[in-house]
């Protein structure tokens, strides 16, 4: 699965200006926001079918019964318009005690774990949206436009794809290795780590879990506990690998093996000393690659290109 190379591996580097996608505390009624702060957390982008750009997260700390999360829309003409419109609460898990507002009660065989919606991330394939996401494993529902969904199973008939902890992205690594890759944090142990599973195919059966980073060698300090655990991201330019450990961004080649490798860039938050979590990288159809991430006042993004090591 390794890659052969004689070039150093390219730098990736912010270009230009930060702007706001989102705030942190958009129009979730009837429910209302509770204890804490960071309401929109860990989040997706992508263009659906009709040109639009399609932006959903997860919305912490409500009213909503169990664990008080749900997945939240926005939508936008264009990637590069500030703060998106919001388009209202997106998915639910139901509720016990009847119908939530979506007119949901809780289906145990679908979503163990009432009011838990966290991480979701979204790809493509064979013209097809795969959205994936967690509550007590890997969830996953499917569209054909990017925006109409359906819950999705697995070949063996169920809604859980596998165990894991959170935090579920799914990178394409199949010109490389005939696999798909989901990454995630584990809790099985404290501290945490990213680990990864893999699968030829989607609904198949994925394999082992394996360990790709502890989520803290070559960080500064941690402002909570597996604060580099969380939110893995991956991508691939040119024959490298790159692990996004919040800002701490390293480069394998191989994509299962980013211990003891290079930290190759440490990018500074949109606002200065402040930090930003769950970096997404989005490439549009012109190839240009986007950062994205959210910090205290919302989700907020900028153009990312790499560039020769100097």
């Amino acid at each position: 699965m390794a890659c052969s190379f004689h070039e150093p591996p390219l730098v990736p580097v912010i270009e230009g200006k930060w702007w706001q996608l989102t705030t942190t505390y958009p129009d979730i009624s009837p429910y209302e926001y509770t204890e804490g702060d960071n309401k929109v957390c860990d989040f997706t982008i992508f263009q659906a079918q009709n040109g639009t750009w399609q932006l959903i997260a997860c919305v912490r700390g409500t009213s909503y019964p169990g664990h008080h999360r749900f997945l939240y829309r926005w939508e936008a003409r264009h990637i590069t318009d500030t703060l998106w419109k919001e388009k209202g609460i997106f998915l639910t898990t139901g509720t016990l005690n009847g119908p939530d507002a979506l007119g949901k009660q809780l289906d145990t065989t679908l979503y163990p774990r009432e009011g838990l919606l966290q991480a979701p991330h979204c790809i493509t394939d064979n013209n097809l949206y795969f959205l994936f996401y967690n509550n007590a494993g890997a969830h996953c529902i499917i569209s054909k436009d990017g925006l109409e969904w359906t819950p999705l199973k697995n070949d063996e008939g169920n809604y859980v794809f596998f165990e894991m902890g959170r935090d579920v992205m799914i990178f394409d690594d199949r010109n490389a290795s005939g696999q798909w890759i989901a990454y995630y944090t584990s809790g099985k142990q404290y501290p945490q780590y990213m680990a990864a599973r893999t699968c030829s195919s989607l609904t198949g059966k994925w394999s082992e879990e394996t360990m790709v980073y502890d989520g803290f060698s070559n960080t500064r300090n941690p402002i909570y506990r597996n604060e580099f655990a969380e939110s893995p991201f991956v991508i691939k330019a040119g024959n490298f690998y790159y692990l996004f450990a919040q800002f701490h961004v390293f480069v394998s080649d191989h994509p299962l093996q980013f211990m003891n490798k290079s930290k190759i860039a440490n990018f500074e938050s949109p606002v200065y000393e402040e930090r930003a979590w769950a970096p997404e990288i989005i490439r549009d159809n012109n190839g240009q690659y986007y950062l994205a991430a959210y910090r205290t006042n919302g989700i907020w993004i900028t153009r990312m290109k790499f560039v020769n090591p100097k």
